[in-house]
């Protein structure tokens, strides 16, 4: 008799039921919502580091996010659920390879919870948490940092100077100090080697300025490569016995070498 009562009582409840059943009447929105998401890949907006991350109704975080670079903040949703008054989105962390935009895993998990809202569940509110959560690609070059401009098409410092006739010798800067840059676990994990294109101004000072990536690997190293340039030092150049700012391209190279 007891257990009668109470299947007659979960019945009538309107959900989300305790141990998190989705209620009946979301159960085909929640279907439509998985299609929506399930395998798909997409940037998070703020390019967050963290591996658990919780937003509000309107897809606004609920905590601060710590940026990382944006070539490793894709994510590739596997499971959806609705429970406990939460979307809960799980899959797994993917990074791009550039310039090719080839999206790479190395099975590090994600996990996003979205709370729900008073408002009805329908298409506007997974148009809401798309915009909200993840970021298109159309909106890329106003997100990432202004050394990332050139290659992601936005308006950037392009590295110049004010042109002038050139009389005397032209001695080109030379570097004095130029540590090298870090590895991403991502690309270390991954065995990425190669190089990123960086160009710059060599100032009066000897440090490089109006820094842009020109052509990037992606993983996270160009970000590394960008604070290695930053860190370097040089001779300036000298024009007939004057020095002067000049622009410079150089290649910031990735290797590394496995223990065996």
């Amino acid at each position: 008799m007891v257990v009668r009562w109470l299947a007659m009582l979960l019945a009538l409840m309107p959900g989300p039921w305790p141990w998190g059943r989705p209620a009946p009447g979301r159960t085909a929105f929640l279907a439509a919502a998985r299609r929506e998401w399930v395998g798909r890949v997409g940037l998070l907006r703020g390019f967050p580091r963290r591996d658990k991350l919780r937003y509000d109704p309107a897809g606004r975080p609920l905590r601060t996010l710590r940026p990382g670079p944006w070539t490793l903040a894709e994510m590739r949703v596997e499971r959806v659920n609705l429970r406990g008054g939460w979307w809960r989105l799980r899959g797994a962390r993917e990074g791009l390879l550039l310039p090719n935009f080839e999206s790479v895993s190395w099975h590090e998990a994600l996990a996003v919870r979205v709370r729900l809202g008073a408002d009805p569940l329908n298409r506007a509110t997974i148009r809401i948490l798309n915009r909200g959560i993840f970021i298109s690609m159309a909106e890329l070059p106003a997100a990432v940092p202004a050394y990332w401009r050139h290659f992601a098409g936005g308006p950037s410092p392009t590295p110049r100077r004010h042109a002038r006739p050139v009389r005397g010798a032209v001695i080109y800067p030379s570097v004095v100090y130029d540590p090298n840059p870090g590895y991403t676990r991502a690309a270390r994990r991954f065995g990425l080697t190669g190089g990123s294109e960086i160009g710059f101004l060599v100032g009066l000072d000897g440090r490089a300025h109006q820094i842009q990536i020109l052509r990037p690997i992606g993983l996270g190293l160009d970000d590394n490569a960008v604070r290695a340039v930053r860190s370097w030092r040089f001779q300036p150049g000298r024009i007939g016995g004057l020095p002067a700012a000049m622009v410079a391209h150089v290649w910031v190279n990735f290797h590394f070498w496995r223990r065996r």
